[in-house]
């Protein structure tokens, strides 16, 4: 029985991280059942990052620089509880940055409009062509596009408008991130 909070806590930041590390042997040791570490962890409550035992980890996580960072360490588990004292910020982002970011962001939300638009304009269309086409129109998935292809030419501007919207608005969702 080692360390079962402490492994827990790096094993949950490894399903996280979807990485395959354990723990570093001599973390693992130094946090071994019968320890003066285990004895506080074991009583303390995780839930609490202002605990005194997680001094008690950060210290042991400092003794082992070479794991420093890597997911599935104490290390690891030091730089999550770093971060949730406020003492570091986590800076990565999956966003980029810069004009890039902004034009992306400019496409999703004029593709987004296209769309909302676009997409009351054919259910507008649709009520016009009585009320038994509205009811399938929103309660039969497919009755959309049946209506679509059944009164093409009433419904071809807003249907083509809307396909257009989700394309401009995928492709600026796409552009935001790296």
């Amino acid at each position: 029985m080692r360390g079962r909070w402490l492994q827990l806590l790096a094993w949950l930041g490894v399903l996280a991280s979807g990485c395959t590390s354990t723990l570093d042997p001599a973390a693992e040791q130094a946090c071994a059942e019968g320890s003066a570490l285990y004895s506080k962890l074991y009583v303390n409550k995780w839930g609490d990052h202002t605990d005194p035992a997680f001094d008690q980890v950060l210290a042991v996580a400092r003794q082992y620089p070479s794991s420093r960072g890597e997911c599935g360490t104490l290390a690891g588990l030091a730089d999550l509880i770093e971060s949730a004292r406020g003492h570091r910020k986590v800076t990565s982002s999956p966003y980029t940055t810069g004009p890039k970011f902004y034009f992306g962001l400019l496409l999703a939300i004029v593709g987004v409009i296209a769309a909302l638009v676009s997409g009351i304009w054919l259910l507008i269309v649709v009520y016009q062509e009585g009320i038994i086409w509205l009811l399938l129109y929103l309660f039969v998935p497919v009755a959309g596009l049946v209506f679509v292809f059944l009164h093409w030419e009433v419904a071809k501007r807003p249907f083509l408008l809307n396909l257009a919207g989700g394309v401009v608005a995928a492709v600026g969702a796409f552009m935001m991130v790296k």
